[in-house]
């Protein structure tokens, strides 16, 4: 099937959902109107809506058919023990917490275990991620290693942990990081994969120092396949295998559901110590819901334990890498500078090198007015990966290796002004 150049979509499209084209005019006015801040627009007037593939697409036939086994209990669901299976299927840990998004997971976590006076190292730190650790008052500190900071730099597992900074870190900081995340991929940091072999190492250190080991799994389905496609040793093992292995490297993890859960909503929290669970779920109860159904329908609970069956689909997921990198090479053709190697949910712009005549804004940059009409002449939205969009202000606390405590340079999105392209494959 590899011999092929042509990119086969394993699927048929049942329906279709009209788009309402527009002119130039149009979208002049429009971006006018929304002060050319991307977000302000109605997404009626973006004929291509490239701001993010989390949540926005089309669920299969199976996860429409699942919908209408959605019960609606408020404890006990079936639709409950559905997800709970599912979820376990892949991530066995022994408590399965569900929200309503992943950064409601963050909330409750970060509302438990941070704090003034606590570090919380990643890989990088996703927006959410970094604006809940901050929000606590704990620290948010990125350990991704020097190639993840580089946007052309070539390396098959980009967005491994800096493994001698992180047990440095660790060795200098004791008592004060609650947890080590390890984000999969490593979202802001180009959708770049890690390897089962630094997993394995950043669990040892853990172990070592006596510190749990988390991930943000958002993009595990991905990760595994990149591991299944460059690891060695990996290229006989089923994704699923490859997944069940990542999770046992862990205590636990944040998931938000609209990425590789295919579901427009949801996410969970999970951990293997009984403990904290009780302390999670409390929380839960007074935020989300009842513990059973965590601020989710019964449909969204069904969808979601569907969309976990389909994503390690290895057919789904040749299809879905394959058609993110066709964008990269075609981009890549044209000299549009960019995070190299491509990820597998999006493709990174590098804008600092795209957009040299426009200076970085250390609080979020942005396109001048004055130059908006000539960089969105067509029906596109963007979004930007840069400055912390969920970040706390400036003056708040350190958020990336440049930080004493951490030492290193900053990461990528601290140094690159990034946007995103992105295609979602379903």
């Amino acid at each position: 099937m590899d011999r092929w150049k042509t990119i086969v979509e394993p699927f048929r499209i049942h329906s279709v959902e009209p788009v309402r084209m527009t002119s130039v005019g149009e979208r002049q006015r429009a971006l006018e109107l929304a002060g050319y801040n991307l977000f302000n627009l109605h997404a009626d007037d973006v004929l291509i809506d490239l701001l993010t593939d989390s949540g926005t697409g089309a669920m299969s036939r199976d996860q429409w058919a699942a919908i209408q086994h959605g019960d609606e209990s408020y404890a006990g669901s079936p639709s409950w023990f559905a997800f709970l299976a599912s979820v376990q299927a892949l991530f066995p840990f022994r408590h399965v917490i569900p929200t309503h998004q992943g950064r409601a997971a963050e909330k409750i976590l970060f509302s438990v275990i941070g704090g003034p006076g606590k570090l919380i190292p990643n890989n990088t730190h996703f927006d959410t991620t970094r604006a809940n650790v901050e929000a606590s008052g704990a620290e948010a500190v990125d350990l991704v290693i020097p190639e993840g900071r580089d946007p052309a730099a070539i390396h098959p597992f980009k967005g491994n942990m800096d493994v001698v900074a992180l047990d440095d870190f660790l060795t200098t900081h004791p008592g004060a990081v609650p947890v080590v995340f390890v984000t999969i991929t490593n979202n802001s940091g180009g959708g770049q994969p890690v390897s089962l072999e630094n997993l394995r190492t950043v669990r040892a250190i853990c172990d070592r120092h006596g510190v749990p080991l988390f991930l943000d799994g958002c993009r595990f389905a991905e990760n595994a396949w990149f591991i299944k496609l460059r690891e060695p040793g990996q290229a006989g093992r089923s994704i699923p295998d490859i997944v069940r292995e990542i999770a046992s490297l862990a205590d636990g993890m944040t998931m938000s559901a609209t990425k590789d859960g295919l579901a427009n909503i949801g996410g969970w929290l999970a951990m293997n110590d009984d403990r904290l669970a009780e302390q999670c779920r409390n929380l839960l109860i007074l935020t989300e819901g009842f513990v059973t159904y965590g601020g989710l329908a019964g449909r969204d609970l069904e969808a979601i334990a569907q969309g976990l069956r389909e994503v390690v689909d290895e057919d789904y997921l040749r299809y879905r890498i394959r058609s993110t990198a066709y964008l990269g090479d075609a981009l890549d053709a044209s000299g549009v500078p960019m995070v190299k190697p491509f990820g597998g949910h999006a493709i990174y712009l590098d804008a600092r090198a795209l957009l040299p005549h426009v200076p970085p804004r250390p609080d979020g940059p942005r396109a001048p007015r004055d130059s908006a009409p000539d960089l969105h002449p067509e029906p596109h939205r963007l979004r930007h990966r840069g400055g912390p969009p969920c970040g706390l202000a400036r003056g708040g606390p350190a958020r990336d290796a440049d930080h004493p405590r951490a030492g290193g340079a900053a990461p990528l999105h601290g140094k690159v002004r990034t946007a995103r392209l992105t295609r979602r494959g379903r």
